[in-house]
């Protein structure tokens, strides 16, 4: 009986125990559950609360790490050791240890490419321009200080040359004192020279007077001597053209005769060749007599009955091939040839003048004077530019045509062009007088033409 109470005090002794074990355990689980749950919020606050300053993402960047590791050897915290490397920064930058970025970007805008480069590179490049302008400072004051050199020596010539100025004046005035003693010496002295100088210029003045009246007399004679000469040399000249070669003057005109001829070959021979200094291609005008170049009443030469052109040339005679002839009046052995270009004796001289057809085109201008030139010249005569004593014809050709002169607000060519056609006018007219005046023998385009036997039928 006492061993089955004494097991039961000692079992509920157990479960009050354990139910004194269980109960506390309940109480500390329920005191710990509480401390748990206000640890959690705590932390979750705290997490709260650092992800103002750093989020769990960024705690793991390596550069977080670093920055970590830094901030524990220098015993501070993160954000301390972050905000002491800004300020320093900034202090150094900007040379306030509150500004942030914000500020320093404000300060950088004002300086060019700041925005684009480093502020390393930045700092190089102003470096840079400062080298460079501390070497043209340095330039600059060598260049100064060698200028200032210069300046002293200019100073110190231009004080010499201020100095010998100064004697030279000096001494110019010294001598310009005595050059005025001088002059009121000399001026004193000359005033009966000048005086006598006077009377023998009014003397000279006279005398040259009274040449120039006596050489006027002289010269007003020697005027009237010279026209009663000019009348003579006319008259003489009228009186020798007499005897020279003239229209007028048919034998003179005479070149040769046909000796020979060939109707059937249409060619003729003529007594002139090599020794008579006979032309290759020379035209003849083929008259019955030497009656025949008689001019008729108008001054015009008749037409030949043939025209010749020489187309072989012996020693004295040639063959020509007819180039034209007149129906019903046959070459005959005895004919006279002339052609007033030529004289195998004489070389005429002949002045062209005026408008030609050279060409035959109808159309007569000044330029096709120098055909009719060339042409002369080729058979044997000289051309020359005007006329003079010993000149043979006068080859005019149409006189050329004058128009109204121009306004005078016309254009300066026009103006121009029409003077030179007044020119050529007035040196027509004075040629055809001349000519008549002194009886030298005057050919149009169409009498020379005639004459050498170019005119066909």
């Amino acid at each position: 009986m006492s061993g089955r109470g004494g097991a039961s005090v000692g079992w509920l002794v157990t479960v009050t125990i354990m139910g004194v074990f269980s109960a506390t355990f309940l109480i500390t689980t329920i005191i710990f559950l509480g401390q748990l749950n206000g640890a959690k919020q705590t932390i979750t606050q705290i997490e709260a609360d650092q992800a103002d300053y750093i989020t769990s993402s960024e705690r793991q960047m390596d550069d977080v790490s670093r920055y970590v590791s830094k901030a524990r050897k220098e015993r501070q915290s993160l954000v301390r050791y972050m905000i002491d490397s800004q300020q320093t920064i900034m202090q150094r930058v900007t040379g306030s240890r509150n500004d942030d970025a914000q500020a320093l970007d404000d300060r950088l805008s004002s300086i060019p490419d700041a925005q684009s480069v480093s502020m390393l590179r930045l700092v190089q490049n102003l470096r840079s321009e400062i080298d460079n302008l501390k070497t043209a400072r340095d330039q600059a004051d060598d260049a100064r200080k060698a200028a200032e050199t210069k300046r002293d020596e200019l100073t110190a010539r231009v004080g010499q040359i201020e100095d010998d100025f100064n004697q030279r004046i000096v001494s110019l005035e010294a001598q310009i004192n005595q050059n005025q003693r001088d002059v009121q010496t000399y001026r004193t002295g000359t005033d009966d020279v000048r005086a006598d100088f006077l009377k023998q210029l009014d003397a000279s003045v006279q005398q040259r007077r009274d040449l120039d009246a006596e050489l006027s007399g002289r010269i007003t004679q020697q005027r009237n001597r010279i026209l009663e000469l000019e009348d003579l040399i006319r008259r003489l000249r009228r009186q020798a053209s007499k005897e020279s070669l003239k229209p007028v003057d048919e034998y003179a005109l005479i070149d040769g005769q046909v000796i020979g001829t060939n109707p059937t070959a249409g060619q003729v021979t003529i007594n002139r060749g090599r020794s008579q200094k006979l032309v290759l291609g020379m035209t003849f005008s083929v008259y019955d007599e030497r009656a025949g170049l008689r001019p008729n009443a108008d001054g015009s030469y008749p037409r030949g009955k043939a025209g010749l052109e020489v187309i072989n040339i012996g020693q004295s005679s040639a063959t020509c091939r007819v180039l034209w002839e007149t129906q019903g009046n046959p070459l005959i052995r005895g004919d006279s040839i002339a052609n007033p270009l030529y004289d195998p004796s004489k070389i005429y001289k002949f002045v062209v003048f005026g408008s030609f057809d050279a060409n035959a085109d109808g159309r007569h201008t000044p330029n096709e004077r120098t055909e009719v030139s060339a042409l002369i010249q080729q058979w044997g005569g000289n051309v020359v530019n005007d006329l003079s004593g010993d000149v043979d014809f006068l080859v005019l050709g149409q006189r050329p045509v004058l128009p109204p002169a121009p306004p005078p607000d016309a254009q300066v060519e026009v103006i121009l062009a029409w003077q030179r056609l007044d020119q050529m006018v007035a040196e027509y007219d004075r040629l055809f007088k001349t000519a008549q005046d002194t009886s030298i023998p005057v050919l149009n385009e169409n009498r020379l033409y005639t004459l050498v036997g170019r005119l066909g039928s």
